[in-house]
């Protein structure tokens, strides 16, 4: 999948004791697990399936949005707590992947265990269903943020830096071409009257756990280089103190942060527009499948355009046009509050262009991190990313308080559009390539 000339010498001095064979083993392996990963999250989608799925069994907003601050498509609020942790304990370990797999292994579970409870509770108990669904999506979030961790810093040492944009980027395509597919399927199931919603949902969530599983092939193969033991072995509160003055001192990392929480505001609207279009717009749960398919597509379409752009203009770039993105699918969003006599179109539009920004924020923002840190303190940048992604696991709480409060749609998308453009402008101060450089070169003199 890639070959020798896609290892620039001058780009591996991180990577000089791998050869480049574990890269394009590493590469493909990589691959692997986002297609089952992909196409896993697609069955159980946060912004399209769970959704409905609560829809059928509360009329209560609040409820949908606890459910998507939990568990979103930017993240969740159990995979904020653990990551500071995470990092205190791995900072002395030289292999991290066994940690990365048990983690994994509990992910799979919990929607295994949510489709037998889907199957017990459906109808005889609804309410306890919402709770047990709940609290499974907060463990299967925590151990998501307790993964992330190693995850990005078993890649950042596997794989050279100047790739990591186009390997991000051919994860969301080969990812997003088997979600389209698993997007149909769940299309023809949500929309096949023969079978009651008890079993559609029981089987979409089984077929979660089982692609879940299935990409444990892909990372439980990875190559990992290990890390090379520090002459001063650290203690678990000196991550604790290290982070904090982190914090204080870089101000790349604070910017960084500052525009990593505000391009995150669509997030407040996302679980709403797909119940807007069932309950205002009349759409079917076979639409809905549709919509999902469709924001697949657009992600696919544009996916490898968002990684050439990280690769060869820088990050920040890639961070302004996505925001800009995410701005017009709001935009859309309202026209179709405005125009209600044209929603098939604009709604698949609207689908269309939030695929293509969910790739574009996260290449960008998962390369920037990457380039800004040294290896000996990555984990540390990559927990702190994860802690102050707390305020946007509150948005969808916020935007289902927004609909309780005032009942309008239109609000909602205004204020939710508002906020992406304060992160369009935090985006404009991000620093650029040569200020990232310099960033970890500092950082590593300072180690």
């Amino acid at each position: 999948m890639i070959n020798d000339q896609c290892i620039p010498a001058e780009k591996t001095e991180h990577i000089k004791d791998s050869p480049k064979s574990n890269c394009r083993w590493n590469f493909t392996m990589g691959i692997i697990h986002a297609v089952f990963f992909s196409g896993a999250t697609s069955f159980v989608h946060p912004d399209t399936v769970i959704p409905i799925f609560l829809s059928n069994l509360t009329s209560s907003s609040i409820i949908i949005g606890i459910a998507s601050m939990i568990r979103g498509s930017l993240g969740g609020l159990g995979s904020v707590i653990p990551q500071l942790f995470v990092a205190a304990h791995l900072h002395n370990r030289t292999r991290r992947k066994p940690f990365l797999i048990k983690a994994l292994v509990v992910r799979a579970t919990c929607f295994f265990l949510l489709g037998l409870l889907t199957l017990l509770f459906y109808k005889r108990s609804p309410s306890l269903l919402i709770i047990s669904g709940l609290a499974l999506s907060f463990v299967f979030t925590i151990t998501g943020g307790v993964a992330s961790v190693p995850f990005y810093d078993i890649w950042s040492r596997s794989l050279p830096h100047g790739m990591l944009g186009t390997f991000f980027a051919h994860r969301h395509l080969w990812g997003g071409l088997f979600a389209v597919l698993t997007g149909l399927v769940v299309t023809k199931l949500l929309g096949c009257g023969l079978i009651e919603n008890q079993q559609k949902f029981a089987v979409l969530f089984f077929c979660a756990a089982v692609l879940m599983s299935a990409g444990f092939v892909g990372l439980g193969s990875v190559r990992e280089r290990p890390v090379e033991k520090h002459e001063k072995t650290s203690q678990k509160r000196d991550v604790f103190l290290l982070a904090a003055n982190v914090i204080v001192t870089d101000k790349k990392l604070r910017a960084y942060l500052y525009a990593f929480i505000l391009t995150g505001a669509p997030a407040m609207a996302l679980p709403f527009i797909v119940v807007y279009a069932r309950e205002r717009l009349l759409f079917g749960a076979a639409d809905i499948g549709l919509f999902l398919a469709v924001q697949m597509a657009g992600s696919l379409i544009v996916t490898l355009l968002w990684g050439w752009i990280t690769d060869r203009y820088g990050c920040r770039l890639t961070a302004i046009v996505s925001s800009i993105v995410s701005i017009a699918f709001l935009c859309g969003a309202i026209l179709s509050l405005a125009f209600p006599q044209f929603p098939r179109t604009v709604m698949y539009g609207v689908y269309a262009l939030i695929g293509a920004w969910v790739p574009g924020r996260q290449v960008s923002f998962n390369k920037m991190l990457l380039r800004m840190s040294s290896e000996k303190f990555r984990p540390v940048y990559v927990a702190l990313k994860g802690t102050f992604s707390f305020p946007l696991v509150l948005y969808p709480l916020a935007g289902a308080l927004l609909l309780r409060w005032h009942h309008n749609y239109g609000v909602l998308m205004g204020v939710t559009t508002t906020l992406a453009v304060a992160g369009c402008a935090c985006a404009l101060m991000l620093p650029g390539s040569t200020e990232l450089k310099n960033a970890r070169e500092s950082n590593n003199d300072e180690c």
